[in-house]
């Protein structure tokens, strides 16, 4: 710029030298040589010579061209904040094309991020858990108007995470919903409904959500000044392409994870109740287990299993009202006998009993269910190591209700055999090949398959267990009443003996 500077004054300053200045032909030129012509002539009429006059005239044009620059960058700062430079183009709502998997991870499906109001979302139920009547319920394997499902609702709504409804996991079962073109949601209908509830609801929660989409908007296509111009803006996915909704909606209601078995949920279940909670659980009686499970008095033992569940689990195992449906009470009477019976026989005996169609191992279940308090006691003095463990005979206990279920159930014992026989059968059989049972096991076995048709007896028994291990001094200590110490084999003889009036026999015990 110096050198065009230079000539344009040597141009300026011949033209004033002779006479040739044309005031109208300055009107025409530039700002800025307007702006020289000015310095130098106000210079050369105060005195200055004509080098002077020339460095006033630079000075005056160059301020000149870095008002003009200044103008010029602001004017290009308004232009970027409107539409910055690589971002998406002002008012754009669809944004880029993703991709998404589902449980067979070589499926993908192509989807468009959009950015929707709330109201064009046609989710399956409505916002206080009513059948929307203009959703397609082909689209909708779940029943959201139960009690579990609205519960999750909103229980989803009031501790909104906004990260969880707004990230890209390239996956089909979460991240943000999932619609058609028509503004089904296909997936994701439990999102969309805890967006509605917490817009309505929760604001506070809802507008840490919208802050959220306006971060991730640019970089998924989308212009971030959308989310503030839509009353209540929603994330989607819309599903791209020729696949089919209906199969896709089933898809993506359909855990890929590989579930556990019966009796691994069982152990993980068994492990979040404890024995004090377990000792709250009552069976009045005449009540089988199912209708205690369904009892009110026991609801908040139920509650603080259910809480333990997570939300996309515990839906399957509530009836509409909220009570436990089959399943639900499957899975909770596995957890509480494996938790009684804690140990690999345990575990193999509650598949056993709840498997079982015998009624005599229900009525060993409804036994066993209602000395659930008495067992929780002495188990929690074990554990505590106040009790010789050596009298815990829960493990001995499970092994042969696992082994009377089986005989049961096994057609080559039963078959044109009388039921009293069925036991003799299956130890006559044991003895030509390794033995499953123990010596001690198998008395017990004799013993338990004679009371089974009586759940009272088998409350009884195992009652008497638990008030022996209480009565015994804890480890170390000398008993109260002299005498040896009691073994496990004892124990059992003495249990197995005391059910013929036996009360007197058990005190005989400590009279010795």
């Amino acid at each position: 710029m110096s050198e065009l500077l230079d000539l344009e004054l040597d141009l300026l300053e011949a033209a004033i030298k002779h006479g040739k200045h044309d005031q109208s032909s300055h009107g025409r030129r530039t700002a800025r040589r307007r702006a020289y012509s000015a310095a130098y002539s106000s210079a050369r009429a105060g005195g200055a010579s004509p080098a002077d006059a020339r460095a006033a005239a630079r000075e005056a044009g160059i301020a000149r061209q870095g008002e003009r620059d200044a103008r010029l960058e602001r004017l290009r700062e308004r232009v970027q904040a409107s539409a910055p430079v690589g971002g998406p183009k002002p008012g754009k709502r669809d944004g880029d094309e993703t991709r998404a998997y589902g449980a067979d991870p070589t499926t993908q499906y192509t989807m468009q991020h959009r950015l929707v109001d709330m109201a064009d979302i046609k989710a399956s139920n409505t916002a206080n858990g009513g059948i929307n009547p203009d959703y397609d319920a082909r689209l909708q394997p779940r029943d959201r108007s139960r009690s579990a499902s609205q519960a999750q609702i909103d229980d989803v709504a009031r501790n909104l995470k906004p990260d969880v409804l707004v990230t890209d996991f390239h996956r089909i079962d979460s991240g943000s919903p999932v619609i058609d073109a028509n503004g089904n949601v296909l997936s994701g209908n439990g999102r969309t409904l805890a967006l509605q509830r917490a817009a309505d609801m929760h604001p506070a929660q809802y507008q840490a959500y919208k802050d959220r989409v306006k971060e991730e908007a640019a970089r998924l296509g989308i212009d971030p000044r959308e989310v503030d111009r839509m009353q209540n803006p929603v994330l989607v996915r819309e599903l791209k392409g020729d696949a089919d909704p209906v199969a896709f909606a089933r898809e993506a209601n359909t855990s890929g994870t590989l579930r556990m078995s019966p009796l691994e949920q069982a152990k993980v279940d068994a492990g979040q109740l404890s024995n004090r909670t377990l000792s709250t659980f009552s069976v009045r009686e005449g009540q089988d287990i199912d209708r205690a499970l369904r009892d009110p008095g026991n609801r908040p033992f139920v509650n603080d299993f259910l809480r333990t569940v997570p939300d996309n689990e515990r839906a399957n195992l509530l009836t509409r009202d909220g009570s436990l449906n089959q399943m639900g009470l499957y899975r909770m009477k596995a957890a509480i006998y494996t938790r009684a019976f804690d140990s690999e026989a345990g575990s193999r005996m509650a598949e056993s009993m709840l498997e079982s169609l015998d009624p005599d191992v229900k009525t060993i279940q409804n036994g066993i269910s209602a000395s659930l308090p008495s067992i929780s006691r002495a188990k929690g003095l074990f554990g505590s190591n106040q009790r010789d463990r050596d009298l815990d005979i829960t493990d001995d206990f499970a092994k042969v209700v696992d082994a009377l279920a089986r005989i049961k159930d096994n057609p080559y014992i039963t078959s044109g055999v009388p039921a009293s026989q069925w036991v003799s059968k299956y130890l006559g059989q044991s003895s030509m090949f390794e033995r499953e049972l123990n010596p001690r096991q198998e008395r017990l076995l004799r013993h338990v398959d004679s009371i089974s048709r009586k759940p009272t007896a088998v409350r009884d028994m195992l009652n008497r267990w638990a008030k022996l291990v209480e009565d015994q001094p804890p480890p170390g200590q000398t008993s109260l009443f002299g005498g040896d110490r009691l073994t496990r084999d004892r124990l059992i003889d003495l249990l197995i003996d005391s059910d013929g009036g036996g009360e007197a026999r058990t005190r005989g015990l400590f009279d010795e």
